[in-house]
């Protein structure tokens, strides 16, 4: 697995060099002081990961890795980071991060990361996921109840719905959940029939009434 380094503390990048290099199979082949040259790197190195911090200059991780998912979805990103808050992790998942990784935890954390986003699957770290499940708790508990939807959707159909509704192709979305284009047509079909429904329009209108999306 090819490598991009983005953190404007060299003493942080020199460490997480040495950390990955003693584990075969990952090479690094650039670095980065901030957002900006991180995607400079990733257009003239064509990497497979980029490990980011969210804090640095000229342009910030958050809005580097939003860009990156854009012109280079086929590269993925891990942040490594200082924040826990709830809003710095949400903000990443909107932004298709495979990882998120703290850095008092990297030592141990990091490599678990890069094993699991090189095998397709998403890796947000023990303490970032207790931050996101007291957050979706506490939300739960200020929030009113809302009346269920009458039509029942699998949680496979909810998260194919989610991305119709933002207007992604059936390909877009067998890219981002990681499924077959065959599987997205069979969920999408399945969809038309629960909600009567005749082409994507009327599907997400559907949707809507039922308050299966806002």
């Amino acid at each position: 697995m090819r490598i991009v380094l983005a953190d404007d503390h060299e003493i942080i990048r020199d460490g997480l060099k040495a950390l990955i290099l003693k584990h075969p199979g990952y090479e690094i082949v650039g670095e980065a002081n901030n957002g900006q040259e991180a995607l400079e790197q990733v257009k003239a190195l064509q990497p497979d990961i980029v490990i980011m911090d969210i804090s640095m200059p000229v342009m910030n991780g958050m809005e580097a890795a939003r860009q990156l998912h854009s012109d280079f979805p086929e590269v993925k990103t891990i942040i490594l980071s200082m924040h826990r808050e709830a809003s710095y992790i949400t903000q990443c998942m909107d932004y298709h991060v495979m990882g998120y990784v703290l850095k008092d935890e990297a030592g141990k954390e990091i490599i678990h990361a890069l094993q699991a986003v090189q095998q397709g699957r998403k890796f947000y770290s023990d303490l970032t996921t207790k931050v996101i499940f007291e957050k979706f708790a506490e939300e739960r508990t200020q929030a009113p109840a809302a009346a269920a939807p009458s039509i029942t959707l699998t949680q496979r159909e909810m998260e194919i719905m989610k991305h119709i509704a933002e207007g992604k192709t059936n390909h877009q979305i067998a890219d981002t959940l990681f499924i077959s284009f065959r599987t997205v047509e069979t969920h999408r079909a399945n969809l038309m029939k629960k909600l009567n429904a005749k082409n994507s329009i009327e599907l997400i209108n559907q949707a809507r009434k039922e308050g299966i999306i806002k």
